[in-house]
């Protein structure tokens, strides 16, 4: 299958065909340096194909809902991608931030980079330190959804959540849980370390983990409602048999957030603007295939 052909199907999917060109043109462009950088990495090379069609790879669902403004948006920026000081860039994407993105090396503590180290998405956030637990939870009360956004950018956004304190307990590991530590958020709010204690302590270390064992939510940026403490900059939560979740954003947070690049274009900023915002000193090359 051609490369643009690929991508075509992969922004239907990823942004939605009803996006602003913009954003479309910014998708692709991430998506296509996205695809090329795993081919050159080989990640299914022992499956016998070259990419999967879910979110290990990019979400592809066929190309037999192709529209016009999707073909179009595909030739205007045909065979452009992200290098950086050379190389083709991480384009790493997701579908909202909640605010902030979050850098690479907090989400998936490997070396960081320089160009996916977090940047803000929307300007009033600026006033919240969403590291701090107080912080987090004021920004994530705060409404923020606007009237051009659609069903699932509101929901990606803002999100509730519960889970029995039993069902905790068992995706965990553990017979039960009597006390939930929150030991660090990233700068985009994301708690990136938790410890459950109960019948024996465990800790949860990455983004993904948390999200998985807490019910599989959006992202890791998200409260425990009632009542918490604080000590030396550790949450202590004594959890209910029910526990409410309220939350904010969708993914890993790191590089383009979805929501925000079409929040970016319908406001009239062109894709290079968003790209650069969301990937700072990278460079669009067209010249690639000869490199």
């Amino acid at each position: 299958m051609p490369l643009e052909t690929y991508l075509a199907g992969v922004v239907q999917n990823e942004i939605g065909d009803n996006a602003p060109a913009e954003a479309l043109k910014a998708q692709i462009v991430a998506a296509r340096t996205h695809a090329l950088t795993l081919l050159l990495n080989n990640k299914h090379k022992t499956d016998g194909y070259d990419l999967c069609n879910s979110t290990h790879c990019q979400v592809y669902k066929g190309k037999y809902l192709l529209n016009e403004q999707i073909l179009q948006a595909v030739y205007e920026c045909a065979s452009e991608v992200l290098f950086y000081n050379g190389n083709l860039a991480e384009t790493t994407y997701h579908s909202c931030c909640g605010g902030k993105t979050e850098a690479a090396d907090i989400i998936w503590k490997g070396k960081p980079i320089d160009y996916l180290k977090g940047v803000t998405c929307l300007n009033a956030v600026n006033s919240f330190d969403l590291s701090k637990e107080k912080d987090a939870r004021a920004w994530i009360d705060k409404p923020l959804a606007e009237e051009e956004m659609s069903s699932w950018e509101r929901g990606a956004l803002s999100w509730h959540k519960s889970i029995s304190l039993n069902q905790l307990s068992k995706n965990a590991g553990l017979s039960s849980i009597s006390r939930i530590e929150i030991l660090q958020r990233g700068s985009s709010g994301r708690i990136t370390k938790v410890k459950l204690i109960g019948n024996e302590t465990i800790s949860l270390n990455s983004e993904y983990q948390i999200r998985q064992v807490f019910g599989n939510l959006l992202s890791s940026f998200f409260y425990i409602e009632g009542p918490y403490q604080i000590a030396n900059g550790t949450v202590i939560i004594i959890p209910k048999p029910n526990i409410k979740i309220k939350g904010r954003g969708a993914g890993h947070g790191v590089g383009m957030c979805q929501v925000g690049a079409l929040r970016m274009a319908r406001k009239g900023t062109k894709y290079e603007e968003i790209l650069q915002h969301y990937y700072p000193g990278t460079t669009i090359n067209k010249d690639w295939i000869d490199d």
